[in-house]
């Protein structure tokens, strides 16, 4: 079945697709889109995963390091491309320094 979506959304449906479990959500322009998408595919169980609304790119990025040390499974952090590149300041190779 073919379908026609924006481009974040299509990014949603691949975020769903590779079955992420966990979603840091940081909604911020120009993204945000994304995020209330994944937020729906969650709500209505078509993705089954840990929806986690955040504040910040830094509790962003807390969560997912969280996530990751406790190896709860495929992570996928909502948040502007500026935010990942702050977190290189702070995590040398997850940054756009990587």
């Amino acid at each position: 079945m073919k379908k026609i979506m924006v481009g974040n959304h299509a990014v949603s449906w691949g975020v769903m697709l590779a079955r992420a479990e966990v979603i840091s959500a940081y909604p911020i322009t120009p993204q945000t889109t994304i995020v209330e998408e994944l937020s729906v595919l969650c709500a209505d169980g078509r993705l089954n995963a840990k929806f986690i609304p955040v504040e910040s790119e830094h509790s962003a990025m807390a969560c997912c390091i969280g996530a990751a040390a406790i190896r709860y499974g495929l992570l996928y952090r909502g948040g502007s491309y500026r935010g990942a590149d702050f977190y290189g300041y702070f995590f040398p190779g997850i940054g756009l320094d990587a």
